[in-house]
Formats: C-alpha cells, sequence, structure tokens
C-alpha cells in the first residue's frame, strides 16, 4: 500500500489485493467479535450498519444487569470499565451505554468493508471526506483488539520495539505495524 494524498474526492491511496483480502478479514473477524452475547445480546444491525431504532429502545430499556467486566480481555479494551472501584456504578453504565458503543463501532467497521469492497476503483482506495474518522476508528479499534491477543504490554513508559521473527506473535505484530502505518498516513493526510 502507498500513503494517502488528499484529493477533492477524499484521501486516495494505492493497495494491492492481497491487502484489501487481509483488512476485509480483519473487519470480519472484529465485527464477529463485537457480536459477543457478553456485550448485551443480539446485535441490532443488518448488513448496512443499520440500527432498528425499536430494537435499540427495546435493549436499552429491558437489558439484563451486564456485568462491568467482560471476560474477553480484547473486548475489555474496547469497553472499558467506567468506575474501576465501584462494579455496581460500572454495571450501570455499561447498561446504558455499551450496546450503543458497540453499534457505533460495527457502523464505523461496515464503512470501512464498503470502502475497501469498492473495486470500480481498481487499486486505488478512496476514503471520502465524511468517512474518515470511521476509518480512523476502526484502525484505532483493530489495533487495541491485535495488542491484547498478542500480549503488548507497556514496558518503562514505552513499549515494546520488536517481537522475534521465531515468535509466534510475529506475523501478527507485523501487521499490528503494517495497520498503525496506515493509521498514520491517513492522519498526516488529514492535517
Amino acid at each position: 500500500m502507498e500513503t494517502f494524498v488528499r484529493t477533492p474526492q477524499g484521501f486516495v491511496a494505492r493497495i494491492e489485493t492481497r491487502e484489501r483480502v487481509v483488512l476485509s478479514e480483519l473487519l470480519r473477524q472484529f465485527i464477529e467479535l463485537m457480536s459477543d452475547e457478553g456485550l448485551g445480546g443480539a446485535p441490532s444491525w443488518d448488513a448496512h450498519g443499520d440500527t432498528d431504532p425499536l430494537l435499540r429502545l427495546e435493549r436499552t430499556l429491558g437489558a439484563p444487569q451486564l456485568s462491568a467486566r467482560l471476560a474477553d480481555p480484547a473486548l475489555r479494551r474496547l469497553f472499558p470499565d467506567a468506575y474501576r472501584d465501584d462494579e455496581e456504578a460500572s454495571a450501570e453504565y455499561a447498561r446504558l451505554t455499551r450496546m450503543d458503543l458497540r453499534d457505533a463501532k460495527v457502523a464505523a467497521a461496515l464503512q470501512v468493508g464498503e470502502d475497501l469492497g469498492d473495486r470500480s476503483l481498481g487499486r486505488r482506495l478512496v476514503v471520502s471526506h465524511e468517512n474518515v474518522l470511521a476509518w480512523m476508528t476502526t484502525l484505532t479499534n483493530l489495533r487495541l483488539v491485535m495488542s491484547e491477543r498478542i500480549h503488548i504490554e507497556q514496558l518503562d513508559g514505552g513499549f515494546e520495539d520488536d517481537i522475534p521473527e521465531d515468535d509466534p506473535r510475529f506475523a501478527i505484530w507485523n501487521l499490528y505495524n503494517w495497520l498503525g502505518w496506515v493509521q498514520e498516513s491517513l492522519v498526516d493526510c488529514v492535517l
């Protein structure tokens, strides 16, 4: 992939087919993770990310008491406890906000997937001015999940500089860094 360039149509980069495939698969896995029952039951979005307002209201009013503490560490990164010292208040906050936050994350990921799926542009990838926030949000969310999956930890005020090639996490580490580069390229172009 080449760096993004600002144009009147939006932010444009050249992307290889294999990069589209990898990013599309990451999006699919992310959306699957967002349908986790621990987040509050069945998702309220359809294939296009549209939410059913009645289902959302029903979920909010009749939502079960959600645990403030999610089982999956990656979900805990995406939905941190609001009140670490008060589990009851944190659970109430989760009950009132978590499903809407999830729906927003999924809607952003679906928008990125839609942009990636536009093959009419050939190897060009165009991110419109309207969709740039969805891209930045989704790239951040993907990196948060990946960092949890490969146990990237903060060390002495900084982060691990490298993972050795013989480490099983090496491929994901490279993908994590590539997503960071894509995100940085887009941010630099926006600023």
